[in-house]
C-alpha cells in the first residue's frame, strides 16, 4: 500500500520538515518504484538534515551503484558501515562496486567480513567467489561456490562459478 505510505510521509513533512525519518522512508518507496530521482532527492535531504540514520546512506550508495557511479556508492556504503558496523548489507554492496572498478582485493576484503559474520550468506560466499576468481585463486573460488551451492543449491552464480573454476576446468586450461 504504497500510495498510504507515501500520504502518511508526505503528512509527516508537513508536520516536521525537518524529520528525517519520513524522507528516508519516503525515499525507499520512491527507489522501490524506479523513481530514482525522487528516492535520491529525498535521501540527500534527510543527510543534509544530518541524519544519524545509515540508509540514507546505505540506499543512495545503491541508487549511485545502479547508475554506474562506483566511488560515490563506495563512499555512502562506507558511511552507512561507520554509523552501523553491524549491519552486513553495506559490507556487500560496497564489495560489489569494488568489484565493478577492478579493486579486487578490498572486494575481498568486504565479502570475507560478510561471510564471517553470517556463514549462510549464500550470495556472500558467492561474491567471495568472484572476487577470489578475479585475483587467480580459483581452487578458493572453487570453495567459496561450493559453500553457496550447498546453502542454496539452485543459485545459479554458485553453480557457474563452480563450473568456471572447477578442478577439471582447471586442468583443461593447463593443458591446453
Amino acid at each position: 500500500r504504497d500510495d498510504l505510505a507515501l500520504a502518511d510521509y508526505n503528512r509527516a513533512l508537513q508536520i516536521n520538515p525537518s524529520y528525517d525519518v519520513a524522507y528516508i522512508g519516503r525515499g525507499n518507496i520512491y527507489r522501490q518504484n524506479k523513481q530514482m530521482q525522487l528516492a535520491l532527492a529525498d535521501f540527500n535531504q534527510a543527510i543534509l538534515l544530518r541524519t544519524n540514520d545509515p540508509r540514507a546512506y546505505h540506499n543512495r550508495a545503491l541508487i549511485y551503484q545502479a547508475s554506474g557511479q562506483q566511488q560515490l556508492a563506495i563512499d555512502d556504503f562506507s558511511k552507512a558501515i561507520a554509523m552501523s558496523p553491524a549491519n552486513l548489507e553495506p559490507f556487500e554492496g560496497r564489495g560489489l562496486s569494488y568489484l565493478a572498478i577492478g579493486d579486487y582485493k578490498a572486494a575481498l576484503e568486504d565479502f570475507n567480513e560478510v561471510v564471517k559474520r553470517d556463514r549462510n550468506s549464500f550470495t556472500g560466499w558467492t561474491n567471495q567467489g568472484l572476487a577470489l576468481e578475479k585475483l587467480g585463486e580459483r581452487e578458493k573460488a572453487f570453495a567459496a561456490f561450493s559453500k553457496s551451492a550447498a546453502l542454496n543449491p539452485n543459485y545459479r552464480p554458485a553453480l557457474d562459478g563452480m563450473k568456471r573454476n572447477s578442478p577439471s576446468n582447471m586442468a583443461q586450461r593447463t593443458t591446453t
